[in-house]
């Protein structure tokens, strides 16, 4: 009987597993939304990403790689490469001298967080 709670538990937390890492891959929207824009992050199973911006009718994109790291009960990620599109995410950085983390970035969700305070500069799946 304890072998088959054991058997059964270890399935549950095995397939609950398999369905968190399932659910960081699609399509992140920015959180900041600026009229007529269409701005968007795509995470890909194969640890490809695609960054789209586009506005006016001028589209951006950017693609690379991305590496998924798991520690305790939350899931961070870091991008290869990465370009701002959107000219608030550029002046903020020029205005407070930051820039934005490409490595350790927390997902959580449904949530990129590149910036735990300014929520405008991350992203979320919608």
């Amino acid at each position: 009987m304890i072998k088959r709670i054991v058997v059964y538990l270890s399935i549950c937390l095995l397939a609950y597993g398999c369905c968190d890492d399932n659910e960081v891959f699609g399509v992140y929207h920015a959180r900041f939304k600026e009229k007529g824009t269409i701005h968007y992050l795509e995470l890909f199973p194969d640890s490809t990403f695609c960054h789209v911006y586009e506005k006016n009718n001028i589209k951006k994109e950017h693609k690379g790689f991305f590496q998924l790291y798991k520690y305790g009960n939350q899931y961070h990620i870091s991008f290869d490469d990465w370009k701002d599109f959107d000219v608030r995410t550029i002046e903020y950085k020029k205005r407070y001298h930051s820039w934005r983390r490409t490595d350790n970035i927390l997902i959580n969700k449904g949530q990129i967080f590149f910036d735990l305070d300014l929520y405008e500069l991350n992203f979320k799946k919608e």
